[in-house]
């Protein structure tokens, strides 16, 4: 990642290996996951110039090993642990960079799927940080997705972007609440 500052407005551009880029402004808020879960001044990129894969997706989460990433600001409170709920690729180049996983089950709203353990016993499975697709086996995705968009049943779909078949217009869905503090909860 590229950063830079002029003034008090600083900018971002992350580019990746498959051509997509990320740019635009950083930005700091206060981060509440739970009433109780808050992360003050938490560091964000605000995109707006987003080429490749992004198309105009809302936001991406970055699991990266720096400091920049959710993982690396949160350390102080979770101690680097995280839980993410999609495994990665079948494919495992093997890094540093990467979180090793073994894949032993899949649950979407707290039930888990029924997908043979055998789907996942033919390779091993990273988290990619610089990857902005995640790719299961197709039993796996294939079960997962119909789990999902049942769960979403009551938002409106929104328009398949290449590869990236379960989107959701949520523009009417989720507004954010200024708090007194002048932070945004969702």
């Amino acid at each position: 990642m590229r950063a830079g500052c002029s003034g008090s407005t600083c900018n971002y551009q992350i580019s990746y290996g498959n051509g997509s880029i990320l740019s635009r402004n950083l930005a700091t808020d206060k981060l509440t996951l739970t009433s109780t879960d808050v992360v003050r001044n938490f560091l964000f990129g605000c995109g707006k110039i987003n080429f490749g894969l992004f198309g105009k997706v809302a936001g991406l989460l970055g699991l990266a090993r720096d400091g920049l990433s959710i993982v690396g600001q949160t350390a102080s409170k979770y101690s680097r642990y995280f839980s993410y709920c999609l495994p990665s690729s079948s494919s495992s180049t093997g890094s540093s960079l990467f979180y090793g996983i073994n894949i032993v089950e899949i649950a979407v709203a707290r039930t888990k799927l029924q997908i043979p353990s055998t789907v996942f016993s033919k390779a091993d499975a990273i988290i990619d940080s610089g990857t902005v697709i995640t790719r299961l086996p197709p039993t796996a995705y294939n079960a997962m997705r119909t789990a999902f968009r049942k769960e979403m049943a009551s938002y409106n779909r929104g328009k398949s972007f290449e590869i990236l078949d379960t989107c959701y217009d949520l523009h009417d869905a989720v507004r954010p609440v200024e708090d007194e503090d002048g932070g945004s909860t969702l």
